[in-house]
């Protein structure tokens, strides 16, 4: 069993600061019965108010843990009283098991937390403590921008094998072979989830160009066509490689597409929170009180004191943009504005509700209409985003 605990703390607005467990992952060599039978466990445990959970933004549920295969993340806030319901409950876990612990494969991750805290919590869980940057299911995880760096490790491993393919009697098409079956493959899962730089896009293509012409890449040879020919489809004359740099661009839209596809997932909503501001059209779709609608900060993020205001205008179904405002005649046509008080859901909260109005008219009323629509249009017919139909849109 391999924990890393990260920690990490966050500025609170009365000035004091709330130090949290950003993730706990543990790589546990265990049957997937027993793994979710830990991820109940828990779930009772913070039901049990034991253990408090973490969220990423309002709107956002307390997550405790998360779950993939035989892997878990923990989070929680990062006190000392969070600590030791942890470790009692990993206790608990393993003593029901009869399993022991391999202490040297502990380890902690924090961020700007006090070291006094650091060490009094990694004494309470019995983990040494670890540094960032580290490697997490194959894609690195650090507190700044990735560094090109981790992007160059991912060359070193087509060069290795390239480096045991370099027999002279290997035909150039058995080296077509390779680069199909085993190089152009090794940096899709990455590209799944990252969008891959320009930089590492280019040079992969220019290793896959010359262990194709030279057979190695300590020496250069000339090119027989270019690069963009040899990787057209066999049909208009190429020998069927694909170029990394439009496989990178079809991989990243590839991504977009299951970030909109997959709205109610937790990614695309820790996403949505922290990176998305919302174009609002009609407003039908944008959320009035959670949603950055005119690329301010959601309101209630920047005015949580309106918590009492939102909460009844909301249940009484006042929840998107549209519903505050209305269309009236300028004289040069029909534009939008915003809605009296007097013309909301009767309530009392007085002071709130000029309060409201006056930040409403501080900011401009969207005047369009109409909802935003995502559709993938391709020769097949299919609404769903393919990444074969993508790369020969592409081509085209």
């Amino acid at each position: 069993m391999v924990f890393h605990l990260q920690l990490t703390d966050a500025p609170a607005s009365k000035g004091f600061r709330c130090c949290k467990i950003i993730a706990c992952t543990s790589s546990v060599k265990l049957e997937g019965s027993l793994a979710e039978g830990l991820g109940r466990f828990l779930k009772y445990r913070v039901s049990q108010g034991q253990i408090s959970g973490w969220r990423w933004g309002h709107g956002l549920p307390h997550i405790s843990h998360l779950q993939f295969v035989d892997d878990t993340v923990l989070m929680g806030l990062a006190r000392l009283g969070e600590a030791v319901s942890f470790r009692g409950a990993l206790d608990t876990y393993l003593a029901a098991l009869g399993q022991k612990v391999n202490d040297h494969k502990f380890s902690i991750f924090f961020f700007n937390t006090p070291h006094a805290i650091q060490r009094r919590v990694a004494d309470i869980l019995d983990f040494q403590i670890g540094s960032l940057p580290v490697v997490y299911l194959g894609i690195p995880i650090t507190v700044c921008r990735q560094p090109r760096t981790s992007w160059w490790i991912l060359l070193d491993k087509p060069r290795q094998k390239i480096q045991h393919w370099t027999h002279p009697w290997l035909s150039t098409a058995a080296r077509l072979t390779l680069l199909k079956s085993v190089i152009q493959t090794l940096p899709i899962y990455r590209c799944f989830i990252q969008a891959a730089p320009m930089y590492f896009l280019q040079e992969f293509d220019a290793l896959s160009r010359q262990f194709l012409w030279s057979g190695n890449l300590s020496t250069s040879k000339w090119s027989l066509l270019k690069w963009e020919t040899v990787c057209r489809p066999k049909a208009e004359g190429g020998l069927g490689l694909r170029l990394t740099i439009l496989n990178g661009k079809v991989l990243a839209a590839n991504l977009f597409w299951r970030w909109y596809s997959y709205q109610d997932q937790l990614w695309a909503r820790i996403l949505n929170h922290k990176y998305l501001n919302n174009i609002c059209h009609g407003g039908s779709q944008a959320l009035f009180w959670l949603d950055s609608w005119d690329g301010h900060p959601p309101i209630i993020s920047t005015f949580p004191h309106l918590q009492h205001l939102c909460d009844p205008l909301t249940a009484a179904g006042w929840n998107n943009v549209g519903h505050y405002k209305e269309a009236f005649n300028c004289g040069l046509g029909v534009t939008f504005r915003w809605k009296q008080s007097s013309q909301w859901p009767p309530g009392d909260l007085d002071d709130d509700r000029a309060e409201l109005s006056r930040i409403l008219g501080s900011r401009q009323c969207p005047t369009l209409t109409g909802n935003d629509i995502l559709a993938w249009e391709s020769s097949d017919s299919s609404e769903k985003f393919v990444v074969s139909t993508g790369y020969g849109e592409l081509l085209r």
